[in-house]
């Protein structure tokens, strides 16, 4: 088998192969929007604790406010364990490989 040949058989496996994944990246786009809107609505806790209303502007417009202000223990304990969780352990994690990389 000469390299032209090889080049072509490669190519076409290549084009056969990249058309099956647009395919089935067409069909599963609508499932995983779905899925993840599901997600966000059931599971956000953010959302529930969120305020929405109207305030009176000094002008005399109303504009739309949403407020997520932390007034009892849930929604306090819920900001700090996102800020431990998001932030404080992955810093804490970074540190100690770094270390560990730095020793090495």
């Amino acid at each position: 088998m000469s390299y032209f040949c090889a080049r072509v058989i490669i190519a076409g496996v290549a084009e056969v192969e990249c058309d099956a994944f647009v395919r089935g990246r067409r069909r599963m786009t609508p499932f995983v929007r779905k899925t993840a809107s599901l997600l966000v609505h059931l599971f956000d806790p953010v959302l529930a604790i969120a305020e929405h209303r109207y305030v009176e502007r000094g002008d005399g417009r109303r504009d739309a406010q949403c407020l997520t202000q932390a007034g009892s223990f849930w929604p306090i304990f819920f900001y700090v364990m996102i800020i431990i969780f998001l932030f404080l352990l992955p810093l804490i994690i970074l540190v100690i490989l770094y270390s560990v990389i730095a020793k090495i």
